[in-house]
């Protein structure tokens, strides 16, 4: 059996998941190709970013076409108060070309809260299948209504007429049914006007900065980050193989 344990650390800006014992790809979907370059380094790798993702990407996306219910995530957040905050979301995706995830949440549930006061997140993907985990950290932008650019309310558009009947309804609670809030019984809502993007619709984008892999069957782990080319600015993926 596993756990997942969630911390914080004081010289980082958001939580961090840990795991303590062992035992659909976005619409404009990537292109999930091979590594492109080395730097010949033992245990360590460097990789520009090109669209066909780094090797973690890849990983990941082998991960989220084998089945349905591999797109379900736990998502770590900062409370106001410091403390760590979980939960379990679906992930989208990611913006085609780029290392940006893609999540969706409602304007009014504590997780805004949270992130319009620390905008750092952890992501974890755990699959017991195939032994691996997936630990992606990254400041997060919230894409509303009023978000600039154009191409983010496209984007934000695009994935709202995505979900299903089911799912739609809850973007169109009242104020006073708001997540978490005291039980409200539901109010009919108006369908003519669940074919447009509501104001409460918010999506998440998520810029990856640092990967932490771990593969239990074979006892690797290897954390990717990204940093920033001296050379010519652009951002590079470096990988350093660690102790499981």
């Amino acid at each position: 059996m596993v756990w997942c344990n969630i911390s914080r650390r004081e010289d980082e800006p958001g939580p961090r998941f840990e795991l303590e014992e062992c035992g659909r790809a976005h619409g404009t979907s990537l292109k999930w190709l091979e590594l492109w370059s080395s730097d010949g380094l033992q245990n360590q790798t460097t990789m520009k970013v090109k669209p066909e993702g780094p090797d973690w990407q890849t990983k990941l996306q082998q991960v989220l076409h084998a089945a349905a219910e591999n797109k379900f995530v736990q998502v770590a957040t900062v409370r106001e108060d410091g403390t760590p905050a979980c939960r379990t979301m679906g992930l989208a995706g990611f913006i085609q070309g780029t290392q940006q995830a893609l999540l969706q949440t409602h304007a009014k549930s504590y997780k805004s809260s949270h992130l319009a006061k620390n905008n750092w997140v952890e992501i974890c993907n755990w699959n017991a299948a195939s032994q691996q985990q997936f630990r992606l950290r990254g400041p997060i932008m919230i894409v509303d209504a009023d978000s600039k650019p154009e191409a983010f309310q496209s984007l934000r558009q695009q994935e709202y007429k995505r979900l299903a009947t089911p799912s739609v309804l809850q973007w169109y609670h009242s104020a006073d049914r708001a997540p978490g809030k005291p039980f409200q019984s539901p109010v009919h809502q108006d369908t003519d006007q669940q074919d447009k993007t509501p104001p409460s619709f918010l999506l998440l984008v998520v810029d990856v900065a640092e990967v932490d892999y771990v593969h239990l069957e074979s006892d690797t782990r290897a954390i990717w980050s990204k940093q920033q080319s001296s050379a010519d600015g652009q951002h590079v993926w470096h990988k350093q193989d660690v102790n499981p």
